[in-house]
């Protein structure tokens, strides 16, 4: 009887030691951490964390929170409760920025450097900020306008506001051309004119670099944002 309830506890301790083990390794993939990084804030070795990873070693209660204090981590992701995503967002809504700064800066397929030189904003900052340190308004503009993405989306995570964002360079383009305001009003009224729009299509379809002449015969040079805002976020409506 003695033997069975010892065989029993063992497999659910193996079962549960899996299931942990499991855990933690995902974890440090989303966190995207070696195992020294993850290793040093919580005390143990890297080897240690090779074995808990692996299933070897089944993690004490008391090191499963020091991982929760150190990375920030909701407790209910180790009772599998919720996600990855969710465990470290929810309690740190910090991580949630520099996940989505590390991907705009990756779908750029720029460096940490690259994106300072184009955005203004320090390395080390960016560096700091993608690794959960706290990103200011001024430098989420910055940022945001350097990548392309809606400031909204890079700081509060809102979907809908990531691509062709209405920046204030887009602003300040549509002040500099009163038919494409026109344009866009008469599409949010629902009263479009066909014929405006191939004569919309003429003021703000510039070449590559978005530079041309325009439909009234004046030399013109402007962001690439109109071309852009014209091809994607306008022309029929999706078409």
């Amino acid at each position: 009887m003695n033997n069975k309830r010892k065989s029993e506890e063992e497999y659910v301790k193996k079962q549960v030691g899996n299931n942990v083990s499991t855990l933690i390794s995902d974890l440090r993939a989303y966190l995207e951490l070696s195992r020294a990084a993850f290793s040093a804030p919580i005390g143990l070795s890297p080897t240690h964390i090779a074995r808990l990873e692996k299933g070897v070693t089944v993690p004490s209660q008391e090191n499963i929170n020091k991982i929760c204090e150190a990375f920030e981590v909701d407790k209910r992701y180790f009772e599998c409760l919720i996600d990855v995503k969710d465990a470290v967002e929810k309690k740190n809504p910090e991580a949630g920025v520099a996940n989505r700064l590390k991907l705009a800066r990756k779908e750029k397929g720029w460096s940490q450097q690259e994106l300072a030189r184009r955005s203004g904003v320090d390395a080390s900052i960016i560096n700091r900020v993608e690794f959960g340190a706290k990103l200011t308004e001024k430098q989420g503009v910055k940022l945001a306008e350097a990548l392309e993405v809606g400031v909204e989306w890079l700081l509060l995570g809102k979907e809908k506001k990531k691509e062709y964002p209405v920046d204030q360079r887009m602003i300040d383009w549509l002040w500099e051309h009163s038919d494409v305001r026109k344009e866009i009003w008469g599409r949010m009224s629902g009263n479009t004119n066909p014929d405006n729009i191939v004569e919309f299509h003429n003021i703000v379809e510039f070449p590559g670099n978005g530079c041309g002449d325009r439909s009234d015969g004046s030399d013109g040079c402007d962001s690439g944002d109109a071309t852009r805002m014209w091809r994607y976020g306008l022309r029929g409506q999706g078409n």
